[in-house]
């Protein structure tokens, strides 16, 4: 009696070896097949640098905007047909530097000092340093709208025997506020003036009331215009109040430069016939 043989008919193992291979082919493509975990998170790109303030020419100070560090101005400026100590008119011009400084984002701080030649009617011009002034602003609030209140000082450091100054040391107080309406900005300030007694004789200092606004508007990706009233009652006995509207515009240089020009218009017996103003200034 013969043996029957275990081992698998011939016919059987084509079958058994395709099952093997397809299996150890499954086994290798499988973890090519899984789903790559998601890459690594990516650190979050930094938000953009809030746009540069523009501040307007007769109320740079007056304004409830911060500066965020550092502005720095070349100004020239030229008042025509402007009233004088002493009864008299001329033409005043200076080239200043205005210099603020932001703390915080809560306090600014500044000077503006320069030179300036006098030309009264009839008589030969003058030159000298102006007087320094210096200022402080604590900002209290941002809610509904920027809310300032703030100081400053002048010092007499021009000549008073020239008439470059009044020769006393003058005090202010402020309060100033600014809302941002999209396109448009809007700005408003009130305050008081202590003004020093003139060292010219029997010219007598007066308290001064301050009160001024503007508006600031696109004009396109760079530009902006700008539209300002300014009212000063008289400083001195013997003068009148200072009323002025000054139209201008302001033009951004790269990232951080800006060219401003205005021109102011006189609308009282206490402001010159016309001002001329322009500077250019670097911030960030």
């Amino acid at each position: 009696m013969s043996v029957t043989s275990r081992a698998c008919p011939p016919a059987r193992l084509p079958p058994v070896l395709l099952v093997l291979c397809a299996t150890a082919f499954l086994a290798q493509t499988a973890p090519a097949q899984e789903t790559p975990p998601p890459p690594a998170p990516t650190q979050e790109a930094a938000p953009p640098a809030p746009p540069l303030p523009v501040r307007l020419f007769k109320g740079f100070v007056l304004d409830g905007e911060i500066q965020p560090n550092v502005w720095l101005e070349m100004q020239w400026r030229m008042e025509a047909n402007a009233p004088l100590p002493g009864g008299t008119d001329g033409t005043r011009s200076s080239l200043n530097w205005i210099l603020a400084l932001g703390f915080n984002d809560r306090v600014e701080a500044g000077l503006t000092f320069g030179g300036m030649t006098l030309e009264p009617d009839g008589e030969s011009s003058r030159t000298d340093t102006t007087d320094i002034e210096i200022y402080g602003k604590y900002r209290v609030t941002r809610s509904p709208f920027d809310l300032s209140f703030g100081g400053l000082v002048k010092i007499p450091t021009a000549n008073s025997e020239e008439m470059l100054t009044s020769g006393s040391t003058d005090w202010e107080a402020f309060a100033a506020i600014r809302e941002d309406f999209g396109n448009i900005k809007a700005i408003g300030s009130l305050g008081l003036r202590w003004n020093g007694d003139s060292d010219e004789e029997g010219v007598d200092g007066e308290v001064s009331l301050l009160a001024g606004g503007g508006v600031i508007f696109g004009l396109g990706r760079r530009s902006f215009g700008s539209l300002e009233l300014n009212y000063e009652s008289r400083r001195y006995e013997g003068l009148s109040s200072d009323c002025r509207v000054t139209p201008g515009f302001l033009i951004r240089l790269g990232e951080r430069g800006l060219f401003r020009a205005g021109v102011g218009i006189g609308l009282s017996d206490g402001a010159p016939d016309a001002e001329y103003t322009a500077g250019i200034a670097w911030s960030y």
